[in-house]
Order: structure tokens, then C-alpha cells, then sequence
């Protein structure tokens, strides 16, 4: 582009601002300050008004945001917290130093009550042992079983120094240990009993069970000895005695007397055997007495008085 020659400057409207003297000069000066100026002045306002309005809007979201955002998003009851400040630890209160239990107070010893359950347990221990050599389990299982818990109580009380508490409980022990003591010898005479009507019935089985009772009871008791061996030999017995009930039925004394005998010799005491020997004698009695007679009437029809 050309450039206009340094003498003849235009105008922003195009107009040749060449002149003389001084009015060009002010004609060129004038519009130029005033125009500068009144170009200036409000574009700055403007700008100024621009930012201070944004600032303004700022603050105002902001505000909006405090007051209706933040509490969503801060819970309920929770109390905000100070950003930047650590928040003080707070002081634990002094924990009250908890006293022990006082230890419990010892029983009262009782030196009267521990003698007694001295006493008392000194009785006791023979008389247990005296029951068990009985074999109590198998006829007084439960009684027996009741004392020795009576006993046991009395020994717990007796190790917690409870003396009183010991004493009865060997009392109570001693009572139902005395009772039993009591009832040993009708338990062996009611067993004997037993066993001798089994006998008598030819069971076997059940007399051996009487018998064998009585000397776990007592070992050395003589009837139950006997009635044992008796029960072991009855079927042998019976087996004879029913052989010899035929013979002497068909009047076979001497067989008769021998089955008896045979029968007798395993079981003296057996009443069938004795009844079938006592027979026996009887018709050998009776035989000789009657063979007399005959001998005698024989001799009065021969006319030999003196043989008759």
C-alpha cells in the first residue's frame, strides 16, 4: 500500500489535514486527545463492572452451595470438622482401681463335730467291709448304693472342713449300713428256704441258683454246701429213684433195694430214695414174715409139731 506523502496527513474520516499555520495544528491535535480519551475511559468501567459482577456471582453459588449442598453431604449429628487443626485428643478420665473380692470367710472349725465324724467313720469302714464280703450287690444293690453316697458326701464336707455337715452324712451312712447288716441272716435262711422247696420239686436249676446265693453271702455255710452238691447229683437221683418205684412195682425187691441203695449213696437225704428203700424193707419183711407162716402151717398139716 502506498503510504501518503509526510506533508498532506487525512483525517480518520479521509479529509487532507494539511494546511497552514495553526489551524492545522489544532485541527490535527484536538480531535486526537478527545478521541483518545473518550475511547478510554469506558472500556475500562466496563471491564472493572465485568469482574466485580463475576465475583459477585461467585460468592453468591458458593453461599448457595454452603447452605444447600453441604449439609447432604455432611451426615447427620456429625460434627464438622476443623481442616488443618488436629483435633485435641481427649483426656481419658482416671480409671477407679477395683478392690479384690474379700477371700471367702473360712468355715467355723468345730473340733466336737470332726471327732465325731471320726468316730462315726471309724464304725463305718468295717461295717461296709463286712456287707461287701456278703456280696450286698446281688441281694441290697440299691441300698447299699444309697449309703456309699451318704458316705462320699460326708467325706467332701469332711475335706471342706464342714465337720457338722461330714457327721451327718456318716450318721445317715451307719443307719442304712445297720440296717442292712440286719437283714443277712433272714436273707440266707429265706435263700435255704428256697433252695430245699426246688429240691423238693426236682428243679434243679433253681435250687443250685438258692444255694449258690446263700454261700456267695457265706461261704462256709454247711446246708447250703450241701443242698448245692444235692442239686448237682437230682437228675441222677431221680433217674434211679423212678427205676426203682418200677421194680418194686413188679415186685422185684432185690433190684428195687439195689436202685434205692444206688440212689441214696449220691444223695442221702433225698426223701424219694429213702421212701423206696424204707418200702423195699417193708415187702422183704413182710416176704420172710409171710415165708414163716406158710413154713409153720406146712409143718402143722405134716404132723411135725415142733416145726411149727
Amino acid at each position: 500500500m502506498a503510504r501518503p506523502a509526510a506533508g498532506n496527513l487525512p483525517d480518520r474520516e479521509g479529509r487532507d489535514l494539511s494546511g497552514t499555520g495553526s489551524e492545522r495544528d489544532d485541527d490535527a491535535i484536538v480531535p486526537a486527545t478527545i478521541e483518545f480519551t473518550a475511547a478510554a475511559a469506558p472500556t475500562t468501567r466496563r471491564d472493572a463492572r465485568a469482574w466485580v459482577a463475576a465475583a459477585l456471582a461467585l460468592c453468591a453459588l458458593l453461599a448457595l452451595g454452603v447452605v444447600f449442598v453441604l449439609p447432604k453431604l455432611v451426615e447427620p449429628g456429625a460434627a464438622p470438622a476443623i481442616v488443618g487443626v488436629p483435633a485435641a485428643p481427649t483426656p481419658e478420665a482416671p480409671t477407679a482401681a477395683i478392690p479384690p473380692s474379700p477371700p471367702a470367710a473360712a468355715p467355723a472349725l468345730d473340733p466336737a463335730a470332726r471327732r465325731a465324724a471320726q468316730d462315726i467313720l471309724a464304725r463305718l469302714q468295717p461295717l461296709r467291709v463286712e456287707l461287701e464280703a456278703t456280696a450286698v450287690s446281688t441281694w441290697a444293690a440299691e441300698p447299699f448304693a444309697a449309703a456309699g453316697e451318704r458316705i462320699a458326701a460326708g467325706d467332701a464336707a469332711y475335706r471342706e472342713q464342714r465337720y457338722a455337715d461330714a457327721q451327718t452324712a456318716y450318721a445317715d451312712a451307719e443307719r442304712q449300713l445297720s440296717v442292712l447288716r440286719e437283714r443277712i441272716a433272714p436273707t440266707i435262711a429265706e435263700r435255704l428256704a428256697s433252695g430245699a422247696a426246688a429240691l423238693a420239686a426236682d428243679d434243679a436249676a433253681a435250687a443250685e441258683q438258692a444255694f449258690q446265693q446263700v454261700l456267695a453271702m457265706q461261704p462256709d455255710q454247711a446246708t447250703a454246701r450241701a443242698g448245692l452238691a444235692r442239686a448237682a447229683t437230682l437228675p441222677q437221683v431221680r433217674t434211679l429213684t423212678a427205676a426203682g418205684e418200677g421194680q418194686l412195682a413188679a415186685g422185684e425187691l432185690d433190684a428195687a433195694a439195689q436202685s434205692f441203695a444206688q440212689a441214696l449213696a449220691l444223695d442221702g437225704a433225698d426223701d424219694a430214695a429213702r421212701a423206696g428203700a424204707a418200702r423195699v424193707a417193708e415187702r422183704r419183711s413182710a416176704r420172710r414174715h409171710q415165708a414163716a407162716l406158710d413154713a409153720g402151717f406146712a409143718a402143722l398139716q405134716a404132723g411135725d409139731h415142733r416145726a411149727a
